[in-house]
């Protein structure tokens, strides 16, 4: 999730932690198209995500 979304608010993010424990969220300093502003950072989170599957 991106901090400056302004299709999805920061709290949202209890949702989704609510609904799903054990889930993974990370809160990125960019918008809604984080990959554009944060492409490194998320990225790197992306991957690492998917080395541990």
């Amino acid at each position: 999730m991106a901090r400056h979304d302004q299709s999805f608010q920061v709290r949202e993010a209890d949702n989704y932690r609510a609904d799903l424990p054990k889930v993974q969220v990370h809160l990125l300093d960019g918008g809604h198209f984080v990959l554009d502003i944060c492409a490194g950072e998320a990225t790197e989170r992306i991957r690492a995500f998917l080395d541990k599957r």
